[in-house]
């Protein structure tokens, strides 16, 4: 038996980081994508978000590709919140996305950062965010995401 621990943390905005994702939405945005990792046999460890992006963190199977799973979440959901009627302000998610692998040991504090988005960002905007998320990893940002 193959055993695999990779923890995920996925980052994407919404178009052009418009402020789109009400206080009183995410809630059932959020179950709604809930429902689209689970289904894709991945466990989700924790999501939540702000008006302009939302963080996930998952613990991928190696039988399922992160870029495809990314692909259908913003795909689905996206659709989804169009069709809706709940989400009139919401145009699209960003063309990209911001992941890192998290170590284990690195999980319970991750879990708390997504946890706590709306009170991280009473203080530190989304640019400054990834950036400091980006320097993190070793990366830098190269335009928008």
């Amino acid at each position: 038996m193959s055993y695999v621990n990779a923890l995920y943390h996925i980052v994407f905005s919404t178009w052009n980081r418009k402020k789109m994702l009400l206080p009183d939405q995410r809630p059932v945005l959020f179950r709604y994508m809930a429902g689209i990792i689970e289904s894709e046999g991945v466990r989700l460890l924790a999501i939540n978000g702000v008006g302009n992006h939302l963080h996930i963190l998952v613990d991928l199977p190696a039988t399922v590709r992160l870029a495809d799973l990314t692909a259908r979440l913003k795909r689905s959901s996206s659709l989804w919140m169009k069709k809706d009627g709940r989400f009139p302000l919401f145009e699209g998610w960003g063309k990209e996305y911001f992941t890192a692998t998290i170590s284990h040991r690195d999980k319970p504090a991750v879990i708390r950062y997504i946890q706590q988005q709306e009170l991280h960002h009473g203080v530190l905007s989304y640019e400054n965010e990834l950036d400091r998320l980006l320097t993190g990893a070793g990366l830098t940002r190269v335009g928008a995401t």
